[in-house]
């Protein structure tokens, strides 16, 4: 391969500035996964008034359903084809469903015992939207870059941008959510 074959990235380091970027487009799924694994159960006992037992029943449905997913919406993403590229599209048309899916994560509806099947479904399509969004963005970095060392770097970034935007949610604390009122009467 000649330096004329060679594909512009390779032949040149990433510029921090695309480093940055692709760091900052991992703080979504990082926020998301750090509130519901710091406030999800709780939420989902204490306002919803689900069992424990059936608030656990919601977060294996949720996992059951992800590990049937994920290699579906892996190899959907692998063999997309479109002028913006392979991961674009799955990026900007999954990002919506993503935030109405994390919306709909956090609604009580007044459906009584149907509620229970409420937040399973809704711990579904959240799994599903987080793939949807997660896969073809990690895919991205051996896209990008060329080589392993490269590969490494612009991991790194992204990981630590996640590490800070999974810290943030702790720091929140209950408190900070005046959406969460005390529950009137128990079923």
């Amino acid at each position: 391969m000649t330096a004329m074959d060679t594909p512009p990235l390779a032949r040149h380091k990433l510029p921090l500035a695309t480093k940055l970027a692709f760091g900052v487009g991992d703080a979504g799924p990082a926020i998301v996964s750090a509130v519901n694994g710091f406030f999800l159960l709780d939420f989902l006992i204490n306002v919803a008034g689900l069992r424990p037992s059936v608030a656990g029943n919601t977060f294996l449905i949720a996992k059951i359903w992800g590990a049937v997913n994920d290699p579906v919406i892996g190899w959907l993403t692998d063999h997309s084809t479109s002028s913006h590229g392979r991961r674009r599209p799955w990026l900007l048309f999954a990002a919506v469903p993503f935030g109405l899916a994390f919306f709909l994560h956090w609604v009580v509806p007044p459906l009584g015992d149907a509620g229970k099947f409420w937040h399973s479904l809704a711990g579904a399509l959240l799994a599903t939207a987080f793939t949807a969004v997660s896969a073809p963005y990690t895919a991205l970095t051996p896209e990008l870059t060329p080589g392993l060392r490269r590969a490494h770097s612009l991991t790194s970034v992204r990981l630590s941008f996640r590490r800070r935007c999974r810290l943030r949610p702790s720091c929140w604390g209950r408190e900070r959510w005046s959406v969460w009122p005390a529950r009137q009467s128990c079923c």
